[in-house]
């Protein structure tokens, strides 16, 4: 199951947290043997900090 930000921010609901970022993250992956062309995953990234 693929989340996004929303979604992990949306079950943080109700918690004294601040957001310090929210989104998409792109990295870069190959197959490890260079046979497969490099390509672009895109990573959930949520980094919140407590506030209480």
């Amino acid at each position: 199951m693929l989340m996004t930000a929303d979604d992990v921010l949306g079950d943080l609901t109700g918690e004294d947290l601040e957001v310090v970022r929210a989104g998409r993250v792109a990295r870069t992956v190959d197959d490890g043997h260079g046979e497969e062309p490099a390509r672009t995953a895109w990573d959930c990234l949520v980094r919140v900090v407590r506030t209480a």
